[in-house]
């Protein structure tokens, strides 16, 4: 006997308009014009209006500058929107200025392409020239390679290309001014590089024999190089690409703005609208009916998308002006304040998932540098008072503090805990101690061996009595 169940269940799907808004939203400045660019090419109902409204990009900005007097400079929207080289294009670049024939400059560009974020590479010759024929069909001796990686790493900044720090610190040397103690440190990073990286100072001294005032110097050389490490920060380079807003002030009030070939005005093309009308009319191809009217319903939805994507995002992006107006009057890291997904997704009635979304890799371009729209995010710490202060804030007091400490006796995390405490901050050591770290500066023994000039003899003679 057949048997029959009823089952009830609650689920929520996703329209393929909604869909498509939300692939949207996620997309930047770029990535949106090339889906844009792709849409037009698949797409035979859709076009691009030719006399689209752009914003006066030669009229100079009065009032750029909020807070300023009138010797500010005027600033217009193009030395912004203007197109920034990236890392790999700046090599690229400098490759096209040697003398290489068409298969070298081919073997350049696959290098530069293969470096990681650091500028490193980390893949070996044997590996980059099998990969190189499988792509090109050309197999060509590693020593070729040997010579192709040599031309990469004579290229600027110094030390790109190097395959590990060792080896980054050592072209960073090389590049410098030579002298004596610029030799000597060369000598340590080839010689005692693993010493180093656990701090034995002391005993690297000891070895090479060298006296105090030039040991100084040698280490103030090297500390100043393990700044530079990141040759290609991942995120800087999205910084240098076109912004995705650009604020200026005018008339007491911030006016956001979006580059033109994100918000080019696309319409469905009045030829095909009349072509379905004719087709169903006669009612002679059903096949060509369907195609065209298919064609036109996708136009006008990626259309329809493409605007809410946009008011979406300039919503958000007031939204966020708002919640950090004192930060926005100065461009001052201590103003800001705690703001979360959820603090906007309250005040625009959307969901977090919508917020996340719409400040994906999405940059802003201020009167003063740029940021990414997640930069604004982060929780914050309670003061005394209960109010809350930015994480962000409090990582800019962490670092003046050590800006400002006596070299020779370096704050430590205690210490700058205390410090915070004054403030009124309610912050644990771990937290400070996570801060330093996340803001890439040693720990106070290690600031104190590398950073702190060494007393001479005299000196110490002096304190002594």
């Amino acid at each position: 006997m057949q048997k029959y169940k009823l089952n009830q269940k609650i689920g929520l799907k996703i329209t393929p308009q909604k869909l498509q808004f939300l692939q949207l939203l996620s997309c930047n400045q770029r990535t949106i014009s090339e889906k844009i660019d792709r849409f037009l090419e698949e797409n035979i109902a859709i076009e691009k209006e030719k006399n689209t409204l752009t914003p006066d990009l030669e009229k100079p900005q009065q009032n750029f500058f909020p807070n300023k007097g009138e010797g500010a400079k005027e600033r217009t929207f193009l030395k912004w929107i203007a197109h920034q080289e990236n890392f790999h294009e700046q090599l690229i670049r400098q490759l096209d200025l040697l003398s290489l024939t068409k298969q070298e400059k081919k073997m350049g560009e696959y290098i530069i392409g293969s470096l990681d974020e650091r500028g490193f590479l980390s893949k070996s010759n044997e590996i980059l020239a099998a990969e190189f024929a499988l792509r090109y069909g050309e197999n060509i001796p590693l020593e070729r390679w040997r010579d192709a990686i040599r031309k990469v790493q004579s290229l600027d900044p110094p030390g790109v290309g190097a395959r590990n720090l060792q080896e980054y610190l050592i072209f960073q040397l090389k590049a410098l001014p030579q002298s004596d103690h610029v030799e000597k440190a060369i000598a340590l990073i080839e010689n005692f590089f693993p010493l180093l990286e656990r701090g034995n100072i002391e005993k690297i001294r000891l070895r090479m024999g060298i006296e105090e005032r030039q040991w100084h110097l040698i280490l103030s050389t090297i500390g100043r190089l393990y700044t530079l490490q990141n040759l290609q920060n991942k995120e800087k380079t999205a910084l240098m690409n076109a912004p995705d807003f650009i604020l200026s002030w005018s008339s007491g009030e911030w006016s956001i703005d979006i580059p033109k070939n994100q918000w080019a005005t696309l319409r469905v093309h009045d030829r095909y609208r009349n072509l379905l009308k004719r087709l169903e009319e006669k009612k002679e191809s059903v096949r060509a009916e369907q195609f065209v009217a298919r064609q036109i319903v996708q136009a006008k939805n990626f259309i329809a998308a493409l605007q809410q994507r946009q008011r979406t995002l300039m919503r958000v992006m007031k939204s966020i002006i708002a919640f950090q107006s004192d930060f926005f009057q100065e461009e001052d890291e201590k103003k800001l304040r705690p703001m979360t997904l959820k603090n906007i997704a309250q005040r625009l009635n959307l969901d977090e998932s919508t917020i996340s979304r719409a400040i994906k890799n999405k940059v802003v371009a201020t009167p003063y540098r740029r940021y990414f729209l997640k930069w604004f995010f982060g929780e914050g710490i309670k003061d005394l008072k209960g109010e809350r202060k930015s994480s962000r804030s409090i990582k800019k007091m962490i670092e003046e503090l050590i800006e400002n400490e006596d070299k020779n006796h370096p704050l430590s995390d205690e210490e700058i805990t205390q410090h915070l405490q004054k403030k009124s901050l309610l912050i644990a050591r771990r937290t400070v101690a996570k801060y330093r770290k996340a803001l890439k500066i040693l720990p106070s023994r290690t600031r104190k061996r590398v950073l702190a000039p060494k007393k001479s003899n005299a000196e110490k003679k002096n304190t002594q009595t």
